[in-house]
């Protein structure tokens, strides 16, 4: 679940620009991180009102997927969901994810990224859900991690 917000959700890499005739790397925009494309092991470990939800996977990403996006991260969550970039200190992005759509609460959280082949995000909050009829209410905790392992085949 994580490597389905974390990788595909990204839009495509911008160009890189030109300044005084020297290739740059693209800047990454707010709540925007760049990262290798090939292929990536991602994990995560998540509870959402007391019940624990882990997966992990691999899959490729190419290259026009290699810039992430913590807005369509939201996105992917939900229609309702929406990221605010708090602050950047280096690799890390400080945010606030905030729902009121299907989930609703607010959870504060960071993405690191450790270098351009690996990744940490972690969160935490408070969520409302509806469940067979009856509004529920708990803490929300996400950790995750992704790792490039090389190119795809």
């Amino acid at each position: 679940m994580f490597f389905k917000f974390l990788i595909p959700i990204a839009v495509a890499m911008s160009g890189t620009t030109t300044v005084n005739a020297a290739k740059t790397e693209p800047q990454p925009g707010a709540g925007e991180v760049f990262v290798e494309p090939g292929l990536w092991n991602w994990s995560h470990q998540s509870v959402l009102i007391g019940i624990p939800v882990t997966e992990s996977n691999t899959e490729c990403m190419p290259p026009e997927m290699a810039k992430m996006s913590l807005n369509d991260f939201a996105k992917d969550l939900d229609e309702g969901c929406s990221v605010s970039e708090d602050a950047r200190n280096g690799g890390t992005i400080d945010f606030t994810l905030t729902c009121s759509g299907k989930y609703q609460g607010q959870a504060t959280g960071q993405l690191t990224k450790i270098d351009d082949k690996n990744l940490q995000m972690s969160a935490n909050g408070q969520v409302s859900l509806t469940l067979f009829e009856q509004q529920i209410s708990g803490p929300f905790q996400f950790n995750a991690s992704a790792t490039h392992q090389g190119s795809c085949s």
